[in-house]
């Protein structure tokens, strides 16, 4: 497949002059009728604008790198390696966070007693919308002297939510389980909790 031809100044100077005369009530079908109009416009364009428009063009490549590029799933490289760097930062940040309780605690010698809470949560899928649908979620307390103090475990029943059975089938093979035996109870009639 042949490479995209890199967008110049002039591309971002027709987008321009697309958009103003969209205002003044002159549209045109495709990049060619648009071009065709343009054309003029830059050759009289003073060169302080051209350079402008040319930045632009520079700066548009720089940000496109990648982005072109997409999984068979329609999800682009970049979004995927924007997730990625988002995790690894996050776990980052909660481990410099745990050596920080642990140092200033160790130091305070207050490290035995001090109560840990541990909350874990798991899902069914994740919507269009980008809103998690739990389906666990288990929370506990403990410290390093008494050891696990409390614990709360419960199962989540979303109700029927059958259009999103076939996003819970792509998840793990034990959430799989959870999800499909409930709405297997749901779907015989028994009221599932």
């Amino acid at each position: 497949m042949p490479k995209k031809p890199t967008r110049n100044g002039f591309y971002y100077y027709m987008q321009t002059f697309k958009e103003q005369q969209r205002k003044n009530g002159i549209v045109y079908n495709n990049l060619k009728e648009t071009a065709d109009a343009a054309g003029p416009y830059w050759t009289e364009l003073p060169k302080s604008e051209k350079d402008r428009y040319n930045a632009l063009a520079k700066q548009g490549d720089k940000n496109n790198e990648g982005n072109h590029r997409y999984t068979s799933m329609g999800v682009s490289f970049a979004e995927i390696d924007r997730r990625e760097r988002e995790k690894r930062e996050a776990e980052e940040r909660e481990t410099q966070d745990i050596r920080n309780i642990v140092v200033s605690k160790a130091f305070a010698q207050s490290l035995i007693q001090e109560d840990f809470f541990v909350m874990d949560v798991n899902h069914y899928c994740c919507t269009s919308h980008g809103e998690y649908v739990i389906c666990e979620c288990t929370l506990l307390t403990f410290n390093f002297m008494d050891g696990i103090k409390d614990v709360y475990h419960e199962i989540i029943n979303p109700g029927r939510q059958w259009q999103m059975l076939s996003m819970v089938r792509t998840r793990s093979p034990l959430v799989r389980l959870i999800a499909l035996s409930a709405h297997a109870e749901v779907a015989a009639g028994h009221a599932v909790p």
